[in-house]
């Protein structure tokens, strides 16, 4: 019994012993523990400090502080880690957003050899890409302003205008007002130029053809055109000298029979005096002689003709008269009677009265003459007439 006491005392011994040892290492290694997991809270502080830096977001590294995420707050380390993927992945997308932006601009500027997506977000090769995409904007930047300064030139050179390349730079809408407007009015003026050259080449017989490969031929055409007007303008005044010339002939004879005219108008003058003379020894008026005799079918021979109704045929709506294309009046002219032709026809418009022409007469009808003898004529009746009698005078009825 008082061996297995002693065995029993030494192994609770060596198991104390044992124990201190344990506990001694135990304790090392949490004191490393301990110290391992504030370096790693000093790391995550720092990372989160450094995603701070210009995010404009709440900073996260005051979340994430050495104290907040030391080992005695455990507990709430699940609630505090995922904040730093969250930030460190908005991160990325700021970058990836970023190298996309780069790109696009590369594209716009119709860039080279651009750099594709996975290299221009990649951290060892990103930077080759950008620097290449800034350096192709700023080439299109330079190219974009020279070729400003070359329009800004050619309106200074050409059209004698100042243009603000600033403006231009700003696209500033107004900045080229000054050189469209120089360019329109070169427009107008060409179009004016064309019109003319096109109304000349009319003028002269040669076609106009405004285009850029017909300009010139056809200039060349009106050109020589004009040239043949000027020789026939010429020829032309050659020829007017020459009828000036025969027109002063001309008047020189006209003049001369001017003069011959006044001789014999003094002849007729003494001609009249003896016809004078010798109205008076025959009895004639001496005024007589601005009577004018009447012509044939005249409206004074026709007023003085006076028919009669000598047939009525009420049942075919006509009559017929006793005056054709041989009735003549008398015209008087002096101790003379002229005898003239009233020149009846067909479609003239005659009035048939009752009573005497000279006296009282009362309107019958008017007539229409159709059929026309040599002195008896036939005429149509006009609807709405009165009851026309044999024995009616008929009279002409001149036209408004």
């Amino acid at each position: 019994m008082k061996i297995a006491n002693i065995i029993l005392s030494v192994l609770i011994l060596l198991l104390a012993a044992a124990s201190a040892v344990f506990s001694y290492f135990l304790f090392e290694k949490r004191s490393q523990f301990v110290t391992g997991w504030a370096k790693m809270a000093q790391a995550i502080n720092a990372s989160a400090a450094e995603l701070d830096k210009d995010s404009g977001l709440k900073p996260l590294a005051e979340e994430l502080s050495v104290s907040a995420l030391s080992h005695e707050a455990y507990s709430s380390l699940d609630q505090k880690l995922p904040k730093l993927a969250e930030r460190s992945k908005q991160i990325v997308n700021v970058r990836n957003d970023l190298a996309d932006a780069l790109r696009r601009v590369g594209t716009a500027v119709s860039m080279k050899n651009l750099a594709d997506e996975k290299a221009m977000r990649g951290i060892d090769t990103h930077e080759t890409g950008q620097n290449a995409v800034v350096n192709a904007v700023r080439d299109t930047v330079s190219r974009r302003d020279r070729m400003f300064g070359y329009v800004a030139a050619l309106a200074r050179n050409q059209f004698r205008q100042s243009l603000s390349v600033d403006k231009m730079k700003n696209a500033d809408r107004s900045a080229l007002k000054p050189l469209e407007d120089s360019i329109a009015a070169v427009n107008r003026r060409k179009g004016t130029y064309e019109s003319t050259l096109r109304n000349i080449g009319r003028m002269v017989g040669a076609g106009f053809d405004a285009s850029e490969s017909g300009y010139s031929r056809s200039s060349g055409k009106v050109v020589s055109g004009v040239r043949d007007l000027q020789a026939r303008i010429r020829k032309t005044q050659s020829e007017l000298d020459a009828a000036k010339r025969t027109i002063k002939n001309h008047e020189r004879t006209i003049a001369r029979r001017i003069e011959e005219i006044a001789m014999q108008k003094n002849v007729i003058a003494e001609k009249n005096r003896q016809i004078s003379s010798y109205k008076r020894a025959l009895g004639r008026p001496a005024d007589d002689s601005g009577v004018v005799p009447w012509k044939d079918g005249s409206d004074e021979a026709r007023s003085r003709l006076v028919g009669k109704v000598i047939e009525v045929h009420d049942k075919y709506g006509y009559i017929a008269v006793d005056i054709g294309k041989g009735s003549t009046v008398v015209q008087e002219i002096g101790n003379r009677k002229l005898e003239v032709n009233a020149g009846v026809k067909k479609g003239l418009d005659f009035i048939v009265a009752r009573g005497e022409l000279a006296g009282k007469s009362d309107f019958v009808a008017r007539v229409v003459i159709d059929e026309v003898g040599d002195f008896c004529s036939t005429a149509n009746v006009a609807a709405g007439s009165g009851q026309i009698r044999v024995g009616d005078i008929v009279y002409w009825a001149k036209s408004k």
